[in-house]
């Protein structure tokens, strides 16, 4: 007899990659706080902290990777990331790792969670504190490609670098210059100016490209962990479109390397 299928509450998708020797999992959610408490779910069900206790236990084989700084401190809004993290409190999950190290480079809060406020502020501030960052933070990041590791995996993470620079090209060459226009005009101008311009390129507008570039300097992190942990089993929960995001990056750079399939 066939087994009925289990079902994990507040988790929108899994997906199952084979990247060399190692087995890695990708659950996407939707981040909330009440994300743990569905009122509809299928059954038999379980909160995912609950199936990594079974599946992540203490001094195995594994590796849990979240999205929050490496020091595992921050306020999140993710019932699941809280309940993980009141589960490794009493001992009961094996190794957890922060590899979101966007907030030692940017306000992610005011990028991804506060729009209004977002859109009020001046394009100069704007400009000069998310995308002159992304120079800093590519800086940085290459700095951290240990010289040890292969030659394939070295392309894979130049290769997530060299993406988040073309994303830099595409702001410097068509909306820089509409920037630097409605700065002369008015030095007070700010990012709802930009956004009444409409100006997008691919049905991408400013704010989006600058946001889609954050988001792969964490896909950089993943793969880095990925690359280098010595860890057989590789479970990694991220927001549902940065989980999509991610599936599309191993399609893109590993599709000779791994397998892949949504759950």
């Amino acid at each position: 007899m066939a087994q009925a299928p289990l079902y994990l509450k507040g988790v929108n998708s899994v997906s199952v990659y084979n990247v060399g020797d190692k087995h890695v999992t990708i659950f996407g959610e939707i981040h909330s706080e009440a994300n743990v408490a569905e009122p509809v779910c299928p059954q038999p069900s379980m909160s995912l902290a609950t199936y990594l206790e079974f599946i992540h236990p203490p001094n195995d084989d594994g590796i849990l990777l979240l999205e929050l700084p490496p020091t595992l401190v921050a306020n999140v809004f993710s019932g699941n990331i809280n309940a993980i993290m009141d589960k490794r409190k009493e001992g009961l999950l094996g190794d957890i790792e922060g590899i979101d190290v966007r907030s030692q480079f940017i306000n992610t809060g005011l990028l991804y969670n506060n729009h209004r406020r977002l859109i009020a502020m001046s394009l100069t501030d704007f400009m000069s504190q998310f995308f002159m960052m992304i120079s800093v933070a590519l800086n940085s990041l290459t700095k951290t490609i240990p010289k040890q590791m292969s030659v394939n995996d070295r392309t894979h993470l130049t290769k997530v670098l060299n993406d988040i620079g073309n994303d830099m090209n595409v702001i410097n060459r068509y909306f820089k210059p509409q920037i630097d226009a409605l700065i002369n005009a008015n030095q007070a101008a700010t990012v709802q100016d930009m956004v009444n311009t409409q100006l997008t390129v691919n049905g991408y507008t400013l704010i989006d490209i600058i946001r889609h570039s954050w988001k792969k300097v964490t896909d950089f992190m993943v793969l880095k962990t990925i690359y280098t942990t010595p860890k057989r089993n590789v479970f990694i929960l991220l927001g549902e479109m940065h989980a999509k995001n991610m599936e599309a990056v191993f399609k893109h750079f590993l599709q000779r390397m791994c397998a892949s399939k949504r759950l």
